[in-house]
């Protein structure tokens, strides 16, 4: 080989290691500056400069917006007695606040980045209203409904939920946000409500059977002495249907003027006093049958 052709062929190395030399510096600048980054966005993090996400290696960046508004929204969060719940698109758990640690029974630092079934269960009520929600929130961006979560520890509790969808500034899908409220003390005072108004309804049948078959008239009297109820029966002897009766007083439905001061007087006393009174008195009806009738006054307490 000849002396110059030595001389390129080292030339040409040397051309060849200076570019490597140069890629290596860049590529290592890059990395510099990439590790400069993550440790301020990591350092951000911890003084609460900025919201985070963190899943597995990966961290999500929900707002870069002025520290003060992005602790203020932490500390909104914090406090909400709501349970507040984020999944990403393939549902993964990606928030929780601390109330839906309390609710959920488990810390924030466990459940992150794990499935939705590994957190809770959803059972609807029917087919129809998970369909109707899972639609809203494709159509409009949000639902609210109420379900059934299981907890993993299979502990079961009747929530409220608003459902809504998260997306970037592309308007691309980032996953959903549940805000979710615990109804079990609703739901149980409803059944309550439920069980009682049935026993009032089945109270009231039986008192109409009672009374509408009975011979004896009864009558339920308000503070103004107008019939609020009187049993059929009463038009024997008045001629006057019970429905006439309602909202009318005995005076307007066909009492005698000289029997009213008498009653009025009794009714009153009643009303007054709050205990038991009587009022007999003789009575002649539409076809001229007279009847002499014995009234039981009882009051009644709210």
């Amino acid at each position: 080989m000849s002396k110059d052709q030595f001389d390129r062929d080292n030339d040409a190395g040397g051309d060849v290691a200076d570019d490597e030399l140069s890629r290596l510096r860049r590529a290592n600048v890059e990395l510099e500056a990439r590790l400069i980054e993550a440790e301020d966005t990591l350092a951000a993090i911890r003084s609460g400069d900025v919201d985070a996400l963190i899943v597995g290696e990966d961290i999500y960046t929900l707002d870069s917006a002025h520290a003060a508004t992005n602790a203020m929204r932490k500390d909104v969060l914090a406090q909400m007695q709501d349970a507040v719940l984020a999944f990403d698109v393939d549902d993964h758990v990606i928030f929780m606040n601390p109330a839906a640690e309390r609710q959920y029974g488990c810390a924030a630092s466990e459940m992150l980045g794990r499935p939705r079934a590994d957190l809770l269960r959803e059972r609807w009520a029917d087919a129809e209203r998970a369909l109707h929600s899972r639609e809203a929130l494709r159509t409009q961006g949000s639902y609210r409904a109420e379900s059934v979560h299981v907890r993993g520890d299979g502990r079961e509790m009747h929530v409220e939920c608003t459902v809504s969808l998260l997306k970037d500034a592309s308007h691309a899908p980032l996953g959903t946000l549940s805000v979710i409220r615990n109804i079990d003390d609703r739901v149980e005072a409803q059944a309550t409500l439920s069980a009682a108004t049935a026993a009032l309804t089945r109270r009231e049948r039986q008192f109409a059977t009672l009374v509408e078959n009975s011979p004896d008239i009864f009558a339920r009297i308000d503070g103004d002495l107008r019939y609020l109820y009187v049993s059929p029966i009463v038009e024997r002897y008045s001629g006057v249907p019970a429905a006439a009766h309602l909202g009318r007083t005995r005076m307007e439905v066909g009492m005698p003027a000289g029997m009213q001061p008498d009653w009025e007087r009794a009714v009153r006393k009643v009303f007054a006093s709050g205990e038991v009174g009587s009022f007999k008195f003789n009575y002649t009806g539409a076809g001229g049958q007279s009847w002499t009738f014995s009234a039981r006054l009882i009051p009644e307490f709210a």
